[in-house]
């Protein structure tokens, strides 16, 4: 049985990804550094900032192919954006994964970023770019053509409360009284939560449609839950705090911006590229017959994070999910604390 809300799981998990770290001495700091590696004899080599620079460049355009765009219900909602099919979702988490592996070689390059940031920075101008970006969540999601419905039918409307149970048994959720009741509560808080960086209701789409369409999402939850328990006992886990103090980071370098960037659109691939890796790792745990519980015959989530830790394919994804993180942090200038971030790891 779910103990919270679906609506704050899907926030939580979005929080638990979206992340970075900074401060406006470390920034200080870099570009000083900046000066100085400029200044010296031994000139840096520019091949993957400018490779990167393209790569960045194009990202929107390229990317958007992969979306089939369609209309809104009503003018209360935005236009839906689902992907084509299976082949652009792979097509597309190929783009962003080698977007993220350029960002990586141009930091670790040393060479002059400049132009690479600009084109980071550059305000969005895709096929989305007339619909608004809310920092609220409750704003943003309120807006997306099928979520948005039953946020609002949820929050707005006391009539249609009762065919909640209905609608999310046909998205493959199993709900009852109390998960209804914790919804409520969610809703409340949801209407009162704001991201670091403001998200448009497609970013919902992508991330979150999609996701609730596979019926995987109870898997998911349960995974992300096993790896930030709060007392794993002996057992390594995602530090929720440091987490935490990531978000916060990323929502001082964004400060008060009400657009979004090129650099937040990669950020939102960033995210669905991780969610969809947390999908491989867990659909292979999910079938190890060694991490079933004998009595139900269905996968032990509390050993989730043992299964993480021995398995090569499952580490080679943890691998992969902590340079996104380490790539997102690149986007917003921050610093990523990787050692932090698991507590109790061998």
């Amino acid at each position: 049985m779910l103990k919270k809300s679906i609506i704050v799981l899907c926030a939580v998990l979005i929080l638990a990804i979206l992340i970075g770290c900074s401060a406006d001495s470390i920034v200080s700091l870099g570009r000083d550094l900046g000066k100085l590696s400029d200044a010296t004899l031994v000139p840096r080599n520019p091949y993957y900032v400018n490779q990167a620079t393209v790569n960045v460049e194009s990202f929107i355009e390229d990317s958007e192919e992969f979306f089939v765009i369609g209309e809104p219900r009503t003018d209360d909602y935005d236009r839906s954006w689902t992907f084509k099919d299976d082949d652009s979702i792979k097509s597309y988490v190929e783009m962003v994964d080698e977007t993220a592996k350029l960002l990586l070689s141009a930091r670790d390059s040393s060479a002059n970023d400049k132009d690479l940031r600009a084109a980071l920075n550059a305000k969005y101008e895709g096929k989305a770019a007339e619909v608004t970006p809310y920092v609220n969540l409750y704003e943003g999601l309120r807006r997306e053509n099928t979520l948005g419905s039953i946020i609002r039918h949820f929050a707005e409307d006391e009539e249609h409360k009762a065919n909640l149970v209905m609608i999310l048994m046909f998205m493959g959720i199993k709900a009852d009284s109390n998960m209804v009741e914790s919804i409520e509560n969610g809703i409340r808080k949801v209407k009162t939560f704001n991201l670091p960086v403001p998200f448009q209701s497609c970013d919902y789409s992508i991330i979150i449609r999609t996701t609730l369409k596979t019926g995987k999402l109870e898997s998911i939850i349960e995974a992300v839950k096993s790896i930030s328990k709060p007392d794993p006992g002996e057992k390594p886990k995602i530090d929720m705090e440091v987490l935490k103090q990531f978000v916060r980071d990323i929502g001082t370098q964004v400060g008060d911006r009400k657009y979004q960037t090129v650099g937040d659109k990669i950020a939102v691939g960033i995210i669905y590229s991780i969610v969809h890796t947390i999908y491989d790792v867990d659909a292979a745990f999910r079938e190890n017959p060694e991490y079933k519980d004998p009595e139900t015959g269905k996968p032990d989530y509390k050993l989730f994070f043992d299964y993480v830790f021995v398995d090569e394919a499952a580490k080679a994804s943890v691998d992969k999910i902590f340079s996104y993180f380490d790539a997102m942090s690149y986007i917003y200038n921050s610093k990523l604390d990787l050692a932090g971030l698991v507590s109790g790891a061998v």
